[in-house]
């Protein structure tokens, strides 16, 4: 499913949603989700959710999850979580979790890693 603008435009996979301009553009995994403007926009691996303007980005992995303004925009790992205004910005770790309510980007590189 796609709605707005080049949204889904190009190798979205099957049960692949994408809402939004530009959401899930470009090479979009199966079941993957990505709602709001550049959400998912460029490789979104399979299983992953973008919610929000730019959210997973580019090269958001399988299983990851972001939300929020920037929430896990550049090289999200596999199975990790971004939640916040710029949580997870550029090249969050694999299976890490990031909660970030201060209004400035937050990251954790290592994989594993917790912040709040």
């Amino acid at each position: 499913v796609a709605v707005g603008y080049a949204a889904g435009a190009t190798d979205q996979g099957a049960s692949a949603t994408a809402v939004g301009r530009d959401a899930g553009k470009a090479t979009q995994g199966a079941s993957s989700v990505a709602v709001g403007y550049l959400a998912g926009q460029s490789n979104q691996g399979s299983f992953a959710i973008g919610i929000g303007r730019d959210a997973g980005g580019t090269n958001q992995s399988q299983y990851a999850v972001s939300m929020g303004y920037l929430a896990g925009r550049t090289g999200q790992g596999a199975n990790s979580i971004a939640i916040g205004n710029q949580a997870g910005r550029n090249n969050q770790g694999a299976n890490g979790i990031i909660i970030n309510s201060r209004g400035s980007a937050s990251h954790v590189t290592t994989q594993k890693g917790l912040s709040l």
